[in-house]
């Protein structure tokens, strides 16, 4: 599907013609989302969860510390003049003030208007009026809302979020239409939302309808899920069906479907996936079958 590595590679092309770089920062751990792909090393939330419940985990340094240390790295090392394109990861971007900091340190030896900015959100915060005026002097903002589902779908693998504030901040971004803001999508396909594609892209159509948003880019580049959650554990009769329902259903804007998505089945794979899943919907007080019914009697 989508690479990552490939658009890097395309970046240091177009550093090569003179054009300036493209930065990607991944520098602040600080996130509400204790999302079931993810984990402590990258979730500030999960970290917490994780001391209330195995008691097992990763001796990471305190997050401020982290990001007080890596921002003197960037400064230090970093042509910061030559930027042209930023990209801010998590965590989750909007709930620190450390994408505004790296912002207004670039803004000392580049004019704004010449850089576009891109957040990879869970769109969980709601910018304030004073973030959305600064962001007006960039050249472009993308939102790249990072979504494993809706309703409740997406409060099951982005617990503890919740769709409702999701789906609001994201109304009242795309009302106030403004012409260098785009909207587009990035989310990840697991056991549980690969049989539910066509009903998230059906929320975009619905959602979007009539505003300057093309909903098909909110789910157009599927990323496979490693580790637990990866797709070797769907079970075959699931596989089976899958491949029947998406046969002739593009997944991704170059026609991509479904079918290539689907890897060899794995019962180890499928064992360690639903011990993980029963493990934490006990300490979330959730039910993924109440969640999925669709798909529950696949698993056993």
């Amino acid at each position: 599907m989508y690479s990552p590595r490939q658009q890097v590679n395309n970046t240091f092309e177009e550093a090569e013609a003179g054009d300036g770089i493209s930065l990607e920062f991944q520098i602040d751990r600080d996130c509400n989302g204790g999302c079931l792909i993810c984990g402590s090393w990258n979730s500030t939330t999960w970290d917490q969860y994780t001391k209330n419940t195995t008691k097992k985990v990763f001796e990471i340094k305190a997050n401020t510390d982290n990001v007080e240390r890596w921002l003197e790295q960037i400064y230090s090392t970093v042509t910061l003049d030559k930027v042209k394109r930023i990209t801010f990861l998590g965590g989750e971007p909007l709930r620190s003030d450390t994408h505004l900091r790296l912002l207004k340190e670039i803004e000392k030896v580049r004019d704004l208007s010449e850089i576009q900015v891109c957040y990879i959100t869970n769109g969980s915060v709601k910018p304030n009026e004073e973030l959305i005026e600064f962001w007006k002097r960039f050249k472009h903002i993308n939102f790249n809302l990072s979504i494993d589902g809706v309703g409740e779908h997406f409060n099951y693998l982005r617990w503890p979020l919740q769709w409702h504030q999701v789906e609001n901040n994201l109304r009242y971004l795309v009302d106030l239409k403004i012409p260098s803001f785009s909207f587009t999508g990035s989310y990840t396909l697991t056991p549980f939302s690969i049989y539910y594609h066509d009903k998230y892209e059906e929320w975009a159509k619905n959602f979007f309808e009539g505003t300057q948003v093309d909903y098909r880019l909110m789910f157009n580049k599927p990323y496979m899920a490693n580790g637990v959650m990866d797709l070797s554990s769907l079970p075959p009769v699931l596989m089976i069906d899958l491949i029947k329902k998406y046969k002739d259903y593009p997944i991704h804007l170059d026609g991509h479907n479904i079918i290539k998505c689907i890897p060899k089945y794995s019962k180890e794979s499928y064992d360690k996936f639903m011990g993980y899943i029963n493990y934490h919907d006990n300490h979330r007080k959730l039910n993924w079958r109440e969640t999925f019914p669709e798909i529950q009697h696949y698993f056993k």
